[in-house]
This record gives structure tokens, C-alpha cells and sequence, in this order.
């Protein structure tokens, strides 16, 4: 599974080049404008609960009315002083712990505050290690990103239709065997233009490996111990030899490695 927002084209490319015509027509107009697509030291919600745009949820998100959470966002800065627009919603999640409670790694620290060292989609786009033992059967499917706490949240009945062609489903499930197997240049490639690079080949190729544990499927094993174990990347290997575990085939991993992170699976 993959999170909504990496279904289609790179949403950074999408909106950078409308943002890139904001800011001429602003500057053109005589304004000093800074600013971008999360790509900035901005925390973008925060500014859009300040401008009135929506309020944040116990799940960190920005809500705003008609769309939920279910939204990008950008952010010009620009030097003459506007009103903001008045707050649009108040503490709407009242009692409601849903996404608190359905978070399968238990990243909420409380509400409106997430530790990332525990969260699903900081260790399958952000961080290029292995994530913790404990934390990797909370993956579940998820090969890229999590929506799980917007998806329980009652207030997002559901995603409303994009109209945005670049931003409908062609990702939005991935062929994990496939991508064991695919070269790392080709890999990259065929995923050029859309948030599916982000992680690099390796990365993807471990998100796949531990997700194959996850599904307890022993038709993994073959492609695990083909492709996975013999990939270049340590993680890469490190993430089979679990998965390889998981599925009870520990006849099949290495009795060594090089690397130390491959010993570690090996020998726990």
C-alpha cells in the first residue's frame, strides 16, 4: 500500500510551477514574496491555522471544511501585513481518540504531537536505515507512507475525487516482488516524476522486504533470498534476513556477512 499522496505525479513538481507563477505575478506587482512546497524549514499547517485556512487534529493534520484532511499545501511569504482570515473551525476532534488509538506503532505521544522515531511513514520515505524489531510487524502493508490515522479520523469520510489529473491513482499499490527484482537505475526511472524516488532503490527494496514478512506469504521466500540477499545495500539484506524469519525460513539466511547490520538480523 502507498499513502494517497504518492498515487500520482510528484505533487512538489504540480504545485511548484503554479507557485513559481504566483510569485512573479506578486513580485511583478511589487511585492517581496518568499516561499514554497514543503520543501522550506516551514511548518506549513501552522501557518495555514494561523491564516484561518483550518485548524489541526489529534492526529497533527490540518483540517480545513469541505476537504478534511485530505489536502497539500504551499506557502508564500510576502512583506506588506494582511488580516488573517478568521478561524474557520474550533477543537472539532473533542473526545475523539481514533487516530491516536488505531496507530499501529504507537506514534502519538498525545494528542496533536507525533514522535516520527515511531512513525510508519518517516521510516519507509525519510530514513534510509532499518527501522527498529519492535516497530516493523506495525507496518503492516505499508510499502510507502501511512494514512491510517486520516483514514480513521470520522471526520474524513473520504478523500473528496482529485481534478487533477496528475494526481490520480497509478501507484497506489506496488509489486513487491517486482520490485526486489527490477534493477535499482530502472527502478528509479520508472518511478521518475512521482514521491516513489524519494527513498532511493534501496529504500523501496526494504520497504518491500519487510512488508513480504508482513504478509506471511512463504511465496516471498524465493524472492527474498534471490534478490533481497544478495542486493548491495546492507539494509536491503538486513531486511530480508527478518522477513525470512518471519515467514520461518531461516534455513535460507546467510550464516554470515560482512556488514554488521546483516550480523545483527542474522544472529537475532
Amino acid at each position: 500500500m502507498v499513502a494517497r499522496y504518492a498515487w500520482g505525479r510528484d505533487y512538489h513538481n504540480l504545485m511548484g510551477k503554479r507557485l513559481k507563477k504566483l510569485h512573479r505575478r506578486l513580485r511583478e506587482a511589487g511585492l517581496q514574496t518568499w516561499g514554497g512546497v514543503d520543501t522550506a524549514p516551514i511548518l506549513e499547517r501552522t501557518w495555514a491555522q494561523a491564516a484561518g485556512l483550518g485548524t489541526i487534529g489529534k492526529n497533527t493534520m490540518l483540517f480545513a471544511p469541505g476537504n478534511a484532511s485530505w489536502m497539500l499545501l504551499a506557502v508564500v511569504f510576502i512583506d506588506v501585513e494582511v488580516p488573517p482570515d478568521a478561524p474557520r473551525l474550533g477543537d472539532f476532534c473533542k473526545t475523539c481518540t481514533r487516530c491516536l488509538d488505531a496507530c499501529p506503532t504507537d506514534a502519538f505521544v498525545g494528542p496533536r504531537t507525533l514522535d516520527s522515531r515511531r512513525c510508519i511513514a518517516y521510516w519507509t520515505i525519510e530514513n534510509r536505515g532499518i527501522a527498529p524489531r519492535e516497530l516493523r510487524a506495525g507496518f503492516g502493508r505499508w510499502a510507502f507512507g501511512c494514512d491510517i490515522c486520516q483514514e480513521v479520523c470520522p471526520h474524513n469520510h473520504g478523500p473528496p475525487p482529485s481534478d487533477e489529473d496528475d494526481l490520480l491513482p497509478r501507484n497506489a499499490w506496488l509489486d513487491l516482488d517486482d520490485l526486489l527484482a527490477s534493477p535499482d537505475d530502472d527502478l528509479m526511472d520508472r518511478f521518475l516524476g512521482t514521491p516513489l524516488r524519494r527513498p532511493g532503490a534501496a529504500g523501496l527494496k526494504r520497504n518491500a522486504a519487510i512488508v513480504l514478512g508482513n504478509l506471511g506469504d512463504d511465496g516471498a521466500v524465493d524472492s527474498l533470498r534471490t534478490h533481497g540477499l544478495i542486493h548491495s545495500s546492507p539494509v536491503v539484506r538486513a531486511a530480508s534476513v527478518w522477513s525470512l524469519k518471519q515467514l520461518g525460513a531461516t534455513d535460507q539466511c546467510p550464516a554470515s556477512d560482512p556488514d554488521e547490520m546483516v550480523l545483527d538480523e542474522i544472529r537475532a
